[in-house]
């Protein structure tokens, strides 16, 4: 299913090796024909800092904030603590205990799929390490 919408920007430089940072946002698509809006962020040449992604389903009152790790080939769900998205007043980020196995988290692994495979800035920067 396509990735509709999709912009990459570079975004400034990583505070701790001064790599660029580039963000990736969207809305993906899913066979059914939901979606969901994303943002991914990851540092250029830093795979050791992983990737982060920001995922909203449509009439959900929380995003849901998943960080991939290279060195362990790994997907995790995180909480607000984890990973400072500078979220607007009054939005959240969704406890990794309100994820973890319910049905949200097969719908955002399943959008997880469709970003890491179809999103062409995602796609460029994971295939390279």
């Amino acid at each position: 299913m396509p990735i509709l919408a999709q912009q990459s920007i570079r975004q400034g430089q990583c505070s701790c090796c001064g790599n660029h940072t580039y963000t990736s946002t969207g809305t993906a698509v899913l066979a059914d024909q939901s979606e969901a809006l994303y943002i991914a962020r990851w540092t250029e040449n830093g795979p050791r800092h992983g990737m982060a992604f920001l995922i909203v389903l449509p009439g959900s009152e929380a995003f849901v904030s998943v960080f991939y790790k290279f060195e362990v080939e790994s997907f995790m769900v995180v909480s607000e603590a984890d990973y400072d998205w500078k979220l607007e007043k009054g939005q959240r980020v969704f406890a990794r205990e309100e994820v973890i196995a319910t049905p949200l988290a097969a719908r955002v692994f399943a959008f997880l799929d469709e970003i890491w495979l179809h999103d062409p800035a995602v796609f460029s920067f994971h295939s390279k390490h």
